[in-house]
């Protein structure tokens, strides 16, 4: 079979025989199938900017929301401000003392609700946004010794499952 065959079959125009991997295609925005879908492009084991279909797939995950289930069910905030004590010479906010910068912290629970029981798989996580003159600077991290997703074009099936 030729490359013109072997489009038509991908795309649905003409019906194939059974494919030898008997699995579903898994295409992008624009219909083309997916290399792999479950591993994105990477050098060294860092994702390059060059994967489009990872970048689709995180733009499509950022871009819609399930109302059923929020990644963050329930948690709580404080806001607030930091104070420098010394110059630490970095960033801007960190350069001299005594300069206060506004900034919110949140504290959640990543996957579970507030009616299910604490003895299950139990991430909490939390984030601190700097507001500064620059721009905003955000930190986040989660309680996981090691993240159970390495490769981040699986971060949004993860959410979602």
């Amino acid at each position: 079979m030729g490359p013109q065959g072997l489009l038509l079959r991908l795309t649905g125009v003409q019906q194939g025989g059974k494919r030898a991997d008997d699995g579903p295609y898994f295409t992008d925005n624009e219909g083309h199938p997916m290399p792999d879908p479950a591993h994105s492009k990477t050098a060294g084991g860092l994702p390059l900017v060059s994967d489009t279909f990872l970048l689709q797939k995180q733009q499509h995950f950022n871009r819609s929301k399930n109302m059923k289930r929020m990644a963050n069910p329930c948690g709580s905030g404080a806001i607030g401000y930091f104070e420098t004590t010394r110059d630490m010479s970095s960033a801007h906010f960190l350069r001299g003392s005594r300069i206060q910068t506004p900034v919110f912290v949140r504290f959640s629970t990543f996957t579970f609700g507030r009616e299910f029981p604490d003895s299950g798989r139990n991430p909490r996580g939390f984030a601190i946004k700097f507001y500064t003159s620059e721009g905003n600077y955000d930190i986040v991290d989660l309680n996981f010794p090691v993240f159970f997703c390495r490769d981040p074009i699986q971060g949004p099936d993860v959410i979602c499952s």
